[in-house]
């Protein structure tokens, strides 16, 4: 599903990854840690296609979306979604309207659009939030709207990034759960950065430890 082949991307002159490989098979939970400055983000802007690598090669479901340093498909066009620490939700929007920001990006119809946003409010357990503002939201309530955000694309390939840090524990833990049933039930390939072993030993298949 992800394969980066002899990838090699410098910041300021300093290799952060040099002759760099990875395969992660479809329908993986692959968990990236490692310390502060040893690539994970970058890992993912990568892969999402919001940086090129210097060299190297990153194909996605068969398919290479960059050589060297030229895009080949653009990252809208990856089939990938991602979620930030930062949220990103729109202020302006209502939960419903953020949900089908990127279905509307997408010019699908509105009762198509409609028909998924409730879906997906059922799937991340907001039934009847479309209509309330974000920022009346607690923090695992916003952290749920910019997941069904996310997974309303049905994406192939779900790329997060420290998505829980900012939760309590007991919300952490409550969605670590929600990810793995919500990874199982759609299918998606998951790679997940995170500084939290116990994170990681729950939510992963598999772990890759960057910066050793």
């Amino acid at each position: 599903m992800i394969a980066l082949k002899n990838l090699s991307y410098r910041v300021e002159n300093r290799p952060l990854f040099e002759h760099f490989d990875l395969q992660v098979a479809p329908k993986e939970r692959l968990v990236i840690l490692g310390p502060s400055g040893a690539g994970k983000s970058t890992l993912l802007r990568l892969i999402a296609g919001f940086v090129l690598p210097q060299s190297g090669e990153i194909v996605l479901d068969g398919q290479t979306v960059s050589q060297g340093n030229k895009m080949l498909v653009e990252p809208h066009q990856r089939g990938v979604g991602m979620l930030f620490q930062d949220l990103a939700l729109w202020p302006h929007l209502d939960v419903g309207g953020n949900i089908a920001f990127g279905l509307k990006i997408q010019k699908i119809q509105w009762e198509v659009r409609q028909q998924k946003v409730e879906k997906m409010l059922a799937m991340v357990g907001l039934q009847g939030y479309e209509t309330r503002k974000v920022d009346t939201l607690s923090g695992g309530e916003q952290q749920r709207v910019a997941l069904a955000r996310a997974l309303a694309l049905s994406p192939k390939i779900m790329l997060m990034d420290e998505p829980l840090s900012s939760l309590d524990a007991e919300r952490n833990k409550a969605l670590r759960k929600e990810i793995i049933r919500l990874q199982e039930e759609m299918g998606f390939t998951l790679v997940y950065v995170t500084h939290s072993q116990e994170e990681a030993d729950e939510i992963g298949t598999r772990e890759l430890l960057l910066g050793q």
